[in-house]
This record gives structure tokens, sequence and C-alpha cells, in this order.
């Protein structure tokens, strides 16, 4: 008899879930593809499963697809970017 093994949790495989806003459908993005993404240069969109090239690319999607104001869409950009980034934490400071 063969035994069915369970899926392992979904946070173990994924790195990006999120809901499309209008469509009802689930992006699931695979911790490998987050990261070759990432690599090339990517970022997420925060309020839809779009990846855009570079700062510039998500802060004009962000004005452009979801009517963003110049300086919201500049924020989410830059605090997409920061998260790429490793801050070594240091005791002595």
């Amino acid at each position: 008899t063969s035994t069915m093994r369970s899926p392992p949790p979904l946070r173990v495989v994924c790195d990006d879930v999120r809901p499309a806003a209008s469509s009802g459908i689930v992006c699931l993005v695979t911790k490998s593809r987050v990261q070759e993404l990432r690599n090339c240069g990517k970022l997420p969109c925060p309020l839809c499963t779009r990846w855009c090239k570079g700062e510039k690319g998500l802060w004009w999607h962000r004005q452009v697809e979801h009517g963003a104001e110049h300086g919201e869409a500049t924020e989410d950009a830059s605090n997409a970017v920061d998260t790429l980034a490793m801050v070594i934490y240091d005791s002595s400071a």
C-alpha cells in the first residue's frame, strides 16, 4: 500500500503569496523564483501581483496602474528597494 504524505507548509515553499486586487486569483511565487526576480532587479508591487523592473519601474507602475500620487509612489518604490538591504547589527553602536 502507498501512503500519501502531506505537502510541506506553504511558507516553506513560497516566499510571496498575494491575491490579485480584482480578479480573486492568488499568486504563489516560490522562494527560488523570488530570488531569481530580485537578482534580475525586479521589485514587487505591494498592491498587485506585478513585478516591475527596478525602483523607477515600480514608481511608474504605481502611478499609472494604481493612481498613486508621486510622493506615495516614490515612497513605495524606495521601501521595496530597502527590503533588499542587509543591515549588520553592531552591538557597540
